[in-house]
């Protein structure tokens, strides 16, 4: 479409989004790439700097395009799609999907008297922590912060060097006998704070998802408690929800 006019019926701002995304499913604008300025927008298409902005916000709302003060817009790098379906894996379902999975430990230390994480694994307040903070990449951008907790008591001997070394579900398994046969996942949408800025490389206030998973054993025995907080505009996740008897 190298047309917009208002004689179709079609609000401006929508044939101009359909114009872009056109050219980014095509190809004919990359990942990464400059797309014209908003003067250059509206001299090309006859229409108001209102129209254009109009349609930009709404493409960099829904993830297609990333706005840079003083620079303009530009393709956005395409979503990650995590399912919902089953106990997936970060550093698997990225390897399927053709991207580099790389994880940074940024903090590993034991906690004590946190109640509400002993509470929540059914501990007692005096029982000791393994608290775990990691930096996930994928291709080298950064795109979730994640904090987990696990009970000290069972993952005896586990050092830093073992997580960084190790997917950690692999070696709660194989090292330690603990397989996730069960978790239950909250998503919550937030604004991400200074701090978690900082570390996902993002303005404050963005837009992100707050994860938070609890993992249990087939017994019943809480093993795990995970708080992600996940870049919006990189991931998104899809529930197949099914009907029924």
């Amino acid at each position: 479409m190298e047309q917009i006019t208002a004689s179709n019926g079609i609000p401006l701002y929508v044939q101009l989004k359909d114009f872009v995304y056109e050219q980014i499913r095509t190809g004919s604008w990359k990942t990464g790439e400059r797309i014209p300025t908003e003067e250059e927008l509206k001299e090309r298409f006859s229409i108001s700097r209102a129209t254009v902005r109009q349609a930009l916000a709404e493409l960099e709302r829904e993830g297609l395009l990333v706005r840079q003060r003083g620079r303009g817009s530009f393709v956005a790098k395409p979503r990650i799609e995590m399912k919902l379906h089953d106990i997936y894996s970060f550093t698997l379902d990225l390897a399927a999907r053709g991207l580099h999975p790389e994880s940074r430990v940024m903090v590993f230390e034991v906690v004590m008297r946190n109640l509400q994480i002993t509470q929540t694994l059914g501990l007692r307040e005096t029982d000791p922590l393994v608290k775990l903070v990691r930096l996930r990449l994928a291709d080298g951008d950064p795109i979730m912060l994640e904090t987990t907790y696990i009970p000290e008591q069972l993952v005896p001997g586990l050092t830093r060097e073992d997580v960084m070394a190790h997917r950690l579900y692999a070696l709660l398994e194989e090292r330690y006998g603990l397989r996730l046969e069960r978790a239950v996942e909250t998503l919550e949408p937030i604004l991400i704070d200074d701090f978690a800025a900082r570390m996902l490389e993002v303005s404050p206030g963005s837009p992100a998802l707050f994860v938070e998973r609890t993992g249990s054993l087939a017994d019943g025995r809480k093993i795990e408690l995970s708080q992600a907080i996940v870049r919006g505009d990189r991931c998104r996740y899809l529930v197949e929800l099914q009907r029924q008897s």
